[in-house]
């Protein structure tokens, strides 16, 4: 029963990720990096190795793209094991990810297979490809940042949802 369930589970993830990469499912608004500020740091050692252990738990809302779509994400530190998990526009959506220093590695991203108003799905999908593609991560206290490979900056502050 358990590998049956197992099955589905994975089915349906499959089905789910290549779904979105079908041109029909793209936004009529296109994301354009250009409309956001890239912050570049000249040298990467100059940020502390970041620490999940600290803000395990913690949801973060994105602050600097998507506005009102409170798109969120927590990071989830178990006996070293790390997940993220989150609500992007319409689902939830979750994933392992492994990190050295700064740089973070997000495995397979899952969700959940709510539907929605096409406007927030497209949203949801812009999302999480640009989730899959981060790179570098770094919390100073107040902000959490995601670094795309592309350089493009997704900024979270703490939820003030309990």
């Amino acid at each position: 029963m358990k590998k049956l369930l197992l099955s589905i589970f994975i089915v349906t993830g499959i089905l789910f990720l290549a779904s979105c990469n079908k041109k029909d499912n793209q936004s009529s608004e296109t994301f354009n990096p250009d409309d956001f500020e890239i912050i570049v740091t000249e040298d990467p050692s100059e940020l502390s190795d970041f620490e999940v252990e600290p803000i395990s738990g913690q949801e973060f809302v994105l602050t600097n793209m998507y506005p009102d779509k409170n798109i969120t994400i927590s990071l989830i530190s178990t006996n070293g094991t790390y997940m993220l998990a989150g609500v992007s526009a319409v689902n939830n959506y979750f994933a392992d990810f492994t990190i050295k220093g700064n740089t973070i590695a997000i495995g397979n991203i899952g969700s959940t297979r709510k539907a929605g108003p096409e406007e927030d799905m497209n949203i949801e999908t812009e999302y999480l490809n640009l989730l899959n593609s981060v790179g570098i991560i770094f919390y100073d206290g107040q902000v959490l940042s995601l670094e795309t490979t592309n350089g493009v900056e997704l900024l979270f502050v703490p939820s003030t949802n309990k």
